[in-house]
């Protein structure tokens, strides 16, 4: 999975900013609000046009996390909405999956897990018909739904996993889990506050200033290397890599661990990311046009 670089910079400021176009938005009371996506769509499709009409909707995988590209993905038509490109958008979700996506695997409990995608809506029907392709997808992020708190040992990430809706940073263990590394006995040497804001290496000493990894990071976040410097062993820290080919070295660091929100302790877009178990800028879709477009797996 490639790490966003510049352009991921580009949408996530143009959200951050306000956006452009026109924002997704309910126009009418249809309900409680279960959850609310925030995202933005940028770049080019030749089958959308420059001032052409994309319409982002939820996809749910009935055969869980294995799902592999967009084969199999069924949309749910009441989580939908369309906008005139490019726009960032705010996509309320008032109800939970249908019934028929959640899935329950044979060693955890029920859970359903889906992908935004953006297509052109040519006939307005607000369905998705086999001759309109598929143009926007999210290179890193899937939506997580859960009926019922699943434990660690059995939900999809290997952590606790509260009932209702998350997004998640999309790298989930769909193999054995590995047990995860513990960090080395904490030292005097470290006095950085993992996850704070910084704008230089300076500030996090003995650690660094993360503006991008996995994604970009507004405002920066505090983080040490792996393995930590000499007498530094991070509290409260968990151990993450960059996915990628499994023949390369993958850039790792010791980021803030966390089980809730209030652990993190920043504003949007940052979260408790309940697949990675840290506190990072994940909870934002960035979502990018292409012919087709990258459709990251969520299995590692």
């Amino acid at each position: 999975m490639a790490i966003l670089g510049w352009r991921g910079g580009l949408l996530l400021g143009a959200l951050l900013g306000g956006g452009c176009g026109d924002p997704l938005v309910d126009e009418q009371y249809q309900g409680q609000v279960l959850f609310t996506l925030r995202g933005n769509v940028m770049g080019a499709s030749d089958e959308v046009g420059p001032a052409g009409t994309v319409r982002i909707a939820v996809f749910w995988s009935p055969q869980g996390s294995r799902t592999l590209g967009t084969a199999g993905l069924v949309e749910q038509p009441s989580a939908s909405d369309q906008a005139t490109l490019p726009f960032s958008f705010t996509l309320n979700l008032f109800d939970p999956p249908p019934p028929a996506q959640i899935y329950t695997p044979p060693d955890g409990d029920p859970y359903a897990i889906a992908q935004l995608l953006g297509y052109p809506d040519r006939n307005g029907n607000r369905l998705r018909d086999p001759d309109e392709p598929i143009v926007a997808a999210s290179e890193s992020r899937a939506l997580l739904y859960a009926p019922t708190e699943l434990p660690a040992n059995r939900s999809p990430t290997g952590l606790l996993i509260p009932a209702g809706y998350h997004l998640i940073f999309s790298s989930i263990p769909c193999g054995p889990r590995p047990l995860p590394m513990p960090a080395p006995p904490p030292g005097p040497a470290c006095p950085v506050m993992l996850g704070q804001p910084c704008m230089s290496d300076t500030q996090c000493a003995p650690g660094i200033c993360l503006h991008d990894f996995l994604l970009p990071w507004p405002q920066g976040g505090c983080a040490l290397n792996d393995p930590p410097p000499t007498g530094c062993g991070p509290p409260s820290a968990v151990r993450v890599s960059q996915p990628g080919p499994m023949t390369m070295p993958s850039p790792t660091y010791w980021l803030k661990s966390c089980t809730t929100d209030a652990d993190c302790g920043r504003d949007f877009p940052y979260q408790c990311d309940l697949a990675l178990g840290a506190c990072a800028p994940t909870r934002i879709f960035l979502m990018q046009l292409g012919d087709p477009p990258m459709v990251a797996p969520w299995c590692r």
